[in-house]
């Protein structure tokens, strides 16, 4: 039903999309307060994540079909998620932000498979994207992480590094609608840096290579333009995901 009784989830009024239509969610849009809870870097890096801004990123292609959440192989490719995930948050290269594509479909969102209710390998009954990635971080004690969704998108963000400032779905990027991308600028726990983060895929059957350029076009002309007009350095920022494109066609 999309409520919790966690302050850090947030309901539909705390979303801000640039078209209607999409089920995500995610955490309030936060400002400038420390977090609690368990870091996921270890004891070395901690230090520098707390007074510095640099941000420790992953980008996660994960191809899970929709059918495949009520599939008779769900349990393993399940595990393999966990493990993975914490795999990630426990590496000594301490990271910070885990940017998942393609998990599920670009046109029918894997929520419409989820929303009847599947009983997770935990025992416990999801109804929402938002609610199995937090249901598997319980199971790996990592709470702390805060979870942003956005079908067939996911982001995972330590919250003791790193707030949601701002996030939106982005559509209308080339000719298919259909075509979508997550949005985030997060903004350091304590130095209030700003990072601006695009998670996005572009499907092989769908996306032609001006589809693709259009939507790279787009990306960059929102990170770069009010720069450019106030002739002040940009944000940093990045485009993450797979565009199932070669170097040469990226580079264009």
């Amino acid at each position: 039903d999309g409520t919790s009784d966690d302050p850090n989830l947030a309901d539909d009024s705390n979303r801000q999309e640039n078209a209607a239509g999409s089920s995500g969610y995610a955490p309030p849009v936060q400002e400038g307060r420390r977090m609690t809870g368990d870091t996921s870097v270890d004891a070395h890096h901690a230090a520098d994540a707390f007074t510095d801004t640099t941000l420790a990123l992953m980008s996660y292609n994960i191809g899970i079909q929709n059918n495949e959440v009520r599939g008779q192989n769900w349990t393993q490719k399940y595990n393999k998620l966990r493990n993975d995930v914490k795999s990630a948050f426990t590496h000594e290269a301490g990271i910070q932000v885990l940017l998942i594509c393609e998990f599920g479909n670009m046109l029918v969102s894997i929520d419409s498979t989820l929303c009847s209710g599947v009983t997770q390998p935990t025992g416990r009954t999801t109804k929402c994207t938002r609610e199995l990635f937090e249901d598997l971080l319980a199971d790996i004690n990592m709470q702390h992480i805060s979870v942003v969704a956005d079908p067939p998108y996911v982001a995972l963000i330590d919250s003791q590094c790193w707030l949601v400032q701002h996030l939106e779905v982005l559509r209308d990027l080339c000719s298919m609608q259909d075509i979508k991308v997550q949005h985030l600028i997060l903004a350091h726990a304590y130095t209030s840096e700003t990072f601006r983060c695009f998670n996005a895929h572009m499907p092989s059957d769908d996306a032609s290579v001006m589809r693709k350029r259009h939507c790279v076009e787009k990306m960059s002309g929102i990170a770069t333009d009010s720069a450019v007009q106030q002739r002040t350095v940009c944000m940093p920022w990045i485009i993450a995901g797979d565009f199932n494109v070669d170097h040469g066609t990226m580079a264009m």
